[in-house]
């Protein structure tokens, strides 16, 4: 039985326990706060507007492939269009297209103001952003999950039959981000799923990148590679 001075100093003891530890951790959070640059990597701003170019399959990467602008070229005109991991949970202008726009059917990438297009509209071409010009290689339908080029509806945007590869980035960063070609091929139910597209949002509730096993990163490890000279974590 604990007399009434020893419950006292009992209840305090508790309250300490209670009330400052979780203070003393919350300190050492405060002192492992995310650095400026990584803070503005890490910062996702869309618009209702904004949308994914995203396969509608996984294939060979669980967290999807979205049409994207290689090396993250600020001048992208001319450049191949590839597939690349979406980046979910941190910047990614480089993956922006205009919902709007590709209702009318247009692919047009709003930060760059440029437009996909097919260099040729023959099985085997490439696609790349140039100016929007209204030409029919830059007319697309999108309808039952597939993009058929309007002048030519036997041919579809398609995944490259090459598996995704580990990008430079994603050989140094934990994000493993893949990398995978693009281009035009006949239309063609026994490759659907690699023909299968869907326009996505964003999502807005990640605070940073999701791993391949589906967790989400720590900005110190991505802090660390580029503390050794890496300077894209995009990529």
């Amino acid at each position: 039985m604990f007399t009434k001075s020893q419950t006292l100093s009992l209840c305090s003891a508790v309250l300490i326990i209670l009330f400052c530890i979780p203070t003393l951790i919350q300190a050492q959070v405060d002192d492992t706060t995310i650095t400026p640059r990584l803070k503005n990597i890490f910062t996702v701003d869309d618009g209702p507007d904004d949308v994914f170019i995203r396969t509608t399959y996984a294939l060979d990467e669980p967290r999807f492939y979205c049409m994207d602008i290689p090396n993250n070229d600020e001048n992208p005109e001319g450049i191949e269009m590839w597939l690349h991991t979406c980046k979910e949970g941190m910047t990614h202008r480089d993956t922006i297209f205009s919902l709007s726009q590709s209702k009318m059917g247009t692919l047009y990438m709003t930060d760059y103001d440029l437009c996909l297009e097919a260099n040729a509209l023959t099985t085997g071409s490439t696609l790349k952003l140039a100016a929007c010009d209204g030409n029919t290689n830059q007319n697309w339908e999108l309808a039952d999950n597939l993009i058929r080029a309007v002048a030519d509806s036997t041919l579809c945007i398609t995944v490259s039959a090459t598996p995704g590869e580990l990008t430079r980035g994603g050989e140094s960063f934990p994000t493993r981000y893949k990398s995978r070609p693009l281009n035009i091929e006949a239309c063609n139910e026994s490759i659907f799923d690699r023909q299968q597209w869907a326009r996505t949002s964003p999502r807005q509730d990640l605070q940073a990148p999701i791993l391949p096993d589906g967790s989400l990163a720590d900005w110190r490890d991505f802090e660390e590679v580029l503390e050794r000279g890496f300077q894209d974590t995009s990529r």
